[in-house]
């Protein structure tokens, strides 16, 4: 093999490299992407569920991973929604759900786009690899 090959053989060794190291990102962010809607499906399961408690009724609340506090409630289809900047509005159950719907529908629209670029990087990624093989058969 000449020096010319040895050279474009290296050039399309770190092209491939930066395409799986670009190829590993986006799987992780499908995975991120992924648990994010799991969240949120489970929220959308608890709001339907305190939405059907009546006023009074006792619950455990999580204050942090692990923790709880027994709380009662007075107003079950009230729940306050953080709107940024340390501002909270109270909404309604279906207003809860519609905005979690809404989300959930931003995030499987990021997973279709980013299941396309995979896509043509694998792509990428194959023609490099063939293009090695036709530089250094064997």
């Amino acid at each position: 093999m000449g020096d010319g090959n040895t050279e474009r053989l290296k050039e399309k060794q770190m092209e491939l490299h930066v395409h799986e190291q670009k190829l590993q990102q986006i799987q992780q962010y499908l995975s991120a992407l992924e648990q994010q809607i799991a969240e949120l499906q489970q929220t959308a399961e608890a709001v339907g569920e305190i939405a059907q408690l009546k006023p009074g009724a006792s619950s455990f609340v999580p204050i942090s991973s692990g923790i709880f506090v027994k709380a009662s409630l007075d107003h079950a289809s009230e729940f306050l929604v953080n709107v940024g900047a340390h501002t909270a509005v109270t909404k309604s159950k279906d207003e809860v759900l519609s905005l979690i719907t809404s989300q959930m529908g931003d995030i499987k629209e990021m997973q279709q786009k980013l299941a396309e670029t995979f896509l043509q990087l694998r792509g990428a990624a194959e023609r490099v690899q063939q293009e090695m093989s036709r530089i250094s058969p064997g």
